[in-house]
């Protein structure tokens, strides 16, 4: 599985940054990321389809890891609140 999913070790992880203001349902727990809460920018457009991602709120401060999907409406689901989190 390591193989097929980019980002599944914490050193390849992409950064997945949230808009100003659109950290708080994330601050407090909820798992599920909206398409329309992420930056979008060269940096976004360049993520694989599906990847393991980390979690970043506008300040910079690590939220947590995520599978992110680019497709769907919810395109990230927080699996982990530990943006280094191995997963296996």
């Amino acid at each position: 599985m390591s193989d097929s999913i980019p980002g599944f070790t914490p050193a390849e992880r992409p950064e997945i940054r949230l808009k100003p203001g659109k950290d708080k349902r994330s601050r407090l727990g909820h798992p599920w990321i909206f398409a329309n809460e992420i930056e979008t920018g060269q940096a976004q457009k360049s993520l694989p389809e599906v990847c393991v991602a980390k979690v970043v709120a506008s300040d910079g401060k690590a939220l947590g890891t995520a599978i992110f999907n680019r497709k769907p409406l919810i395109c990230a689901r927080i699996v982990s609140r530990n943006p280094t989190a191995r997963l296996d």
